[in-house]
């Protein structure tokens, strides 16, 4: 996969960083020919190779820049990591690009994060039975049998924790602003 692009110049090299369900691919090269290369497909095709070793895998793309703007790409690899979604691959993968505008408002929420996730979660919080629902069913972007799936429940008990979620926040899953701040509040926990 990657020692492909290297023989034929199309990287310079390329660098992997683990962490415990995830991992992040540093590609280093020509900014030019990076753009062109499908990046997200040698992505997959890395999550093919260490799928077995992680429980739900997951990639986060950050946007291609100089090396010197590392610190800055891997903030935004991290950030990414927390909105991938289920991808037909399997695993989950995501570029910044397009959750850029997410980051923005996680940045300029700021001191008035914790205020934001009580008022919003309010109990639902990470680590929970209920916050690890929500998750999941955000990744898989609202797929009630692809939620139930993949937290290995009946699609009865995921319709549940989702009314106790509803019950807890007193916020509407069917309504759209409800649904995004709570997409939003979901996204900045797991951040923290």
């Amino acid at each position: 996969m990657c020692s492909d692009l290297i023989n034929t110049s199309k990287i310079a090299n390329h660098l992997f960083v683990r962490q415990l369900n995830s991992f992040i691919i540093i590609f280093l090269g020509n900014r030019e020919q990076l753009q062109e290369l499908k990046l997200k497909h040698y992505s997959i095709e890395a999550l093919g190779q260490y799928k077995e070793n992680l429980n739900v895998p997951s990639v986060g793309l950050s946007n291609i820049e100089h090396i010197k703007f590392m610190p800055q790409l891997l903030d935004q690899a991290q950030f990414t990591l927390s909105f991938t979604n289920h991808d037909v691959e399997g695993g989950y993968i995501e570029a910044y690009e397009n959750v850029e505008f997410y980051h923005m408002i996680y940045k300029g929420i700021g001191s008035d994060m914790d205020t934001f996730l009580m008022s919003t979660l309010h109990t639902v919080r990470k680590g929970s039975i209920l916050y690890d629902t929500l998750l999941m069913y955000f990744r898989c972007n609202e797929n009630l049998q692809e939620t139930s799936k993949q937290l290995y429940i009946h699609i009865n008990t995921l319709n549940y924790r989702l009314k106790r979620v509803q019950n807890v926040t007193g916020l509407n899953l069917n309504v759209t602003q409800n649904k995004v701040k709570l997409y939003l509040a979901v996204i900045a926990e797991y951040n923290q």
